[in-house]
């Protein structure tokens, strides 16, 4: 009897302390806990997407995911990338979802197939994105891309993923821009260009540019007072690359210069400038018509007056009377043409920027006077003209 006194006791003892271990040590408890802080991540991120904080709740599904991988906590993470329009991760996601589904939920895993498949085909779909950049007008292309460079701002069709844009402009450094392209958005990329440059400096063929307009590719440069008395512009920077310079007189014909600009060097640019466009290429032309109009008066006139002194000689020799007006119609168209001739070439054709001098003051043209010489017996023995 003692014995099975001492065993139902020993029996207590052990349901006793079983309860009591029981009491510390809940399996429940401990096997439980990750699941619930799983879930209140999940119930966490549930307000965050309510109030539009869908970058803060894919943190906190992430989060409930490393400590219980859950159906539903994939799939709303997958929703949460859905609205933050990374359809890529967003179906990466449902795929994972799916895996976890059982068997059973048809309805559910019907639903999942149709989304992945929503999704799958929006990134295959082009969508727009403007490539820009600063400054505009820079030849950028993209890596692995068979096309030409394009000059920016452009607007290229590609479908999602992640795509580098590079500048392809001799005229600029080197320089490079990564962008993630998603799904059903238009996006932009932006380069930032560093000009590689050189130095142009820019003068005339007068000794100042009093009057003269200059222009670099258009854009017109403000001349000092130091640039204008100096006759030559300072250096100006200048991307590498052709350019253009235009100078201009008002209301004369404007002179146009290409040039090259090289990496770190100066190139010195000339224009050729002109006072008037009516003492130009127009008034030029009518002072060398006047200048041949005087040269046919003094080949006419010296024509006459051989023949008239031809005549002479012929009428002595025959003993006959000479009557002919030759020798005063030649001695005018000479001494006409001689004063046509001079005085076209003087007033219309000089060059009055010619080493900045000025034309020298000329005699009235009544004191231009033809000359001729005659001998005792009447022959023409010279031509001249005096002034």
């Amino acid at each position: 009897m003692a014995a099975i006194r001492l065993g139902r006791a020993l029996t207590l003892f052990v349901v006793i302390a079983l309860s009591a271990g029981s009491a510390f040590f809940p399996r429940a408890a401990w096997a439980d806990a990750p699941e619930k802080e799983a879930n209140a991540r999940y119930e966490e991120a549930k307000a965050l997407m309510n109030d539009g904080e869908f970058a803060a709740a894919v943190e906190k599904l992430t989060e409930a995911l490393a400590l219980f991988k859950h159906p539903l906590i994939m799939k709303k993470r997958a929703e949460a990338w859905e609205k933050l329009v990374d359809f890529e991760r967003a179906l990466v996601d449902y795929r994972e979802y799916l895996s976890l589904l059982p068997a059973s939920k048809k309805q559910d895993r019907r639903v999942a197939s149709d989304r992945i498949a929503q999704l799958e085909a929006l990134l295959q779909k082009p969508v727009a994105v403007k490539v820009v950049s600063t400054p505009p007008g820079v030849l950028v292309t993209r890596v692995g891309s068979t096309g030409a460079p394009e000059r920016t701002p452009f607007e290229a069709q590609l479908v999602p993923g992640r795509y580098t844009f590079k500048i392809a402009d001799p005229r600029f450094a080197s320089g490079e821009a990564t962008v993630r392209v998603l799904a059903g958005a238009t996006q932009a990329v932006q380069l930032a260009a560093t000009a590689r440059t050189g130095r142009v400096v820019v003068r005339t063929s007068r000794p100042t540019l009093e009057g003269i307009s200059v222009a670099i590719d258009a854009e017109p440069v403000d001349v000092t007072p130091g640039e204008v008395s100096s006759g030559v512009t300072t250096p100006r920077a200048l991307a590498v690359g052709r350019h253009n310079v235009v100078c201009a007189i008002p209301g004369s014909p404007n002179a146009y210069v290409e040039f090259e600009v090289s990496e770190g060097q100066t190139t010195e640019v000339s224009c050729q400038v002109f006072d008037s466009a009516s003492s130009g290429s127009s008034a030029s032309a009518w002072g060398w018509t006047m200048v041949g109009i005087g040269t046919a008066g003094v080949l006419a006139g010296t024509g006459l007056l051989v023949s008239y002194a031809l005549d002479v000689q012929t009428a002595e020799e025959r003993n006959q009377d000479l009557v002919t007006n030759k020798h005063w119609i030649g001695g005018t168209a000479l001494g006409v043409g001689l004063v046509v001739g001079i005085a076209s070439y003087w007033v219309f054709t000089s060059d009055d920027d010619a080493a900045g001098a000025e034309r020298q003051p000329g005699l009235p043209l009544a004191t231009w006077v033809p000359t001729v010489e005659w001998s005792e017996d009447g022959a023409v023995v010279g031509l001249g003209a005096t002034f």
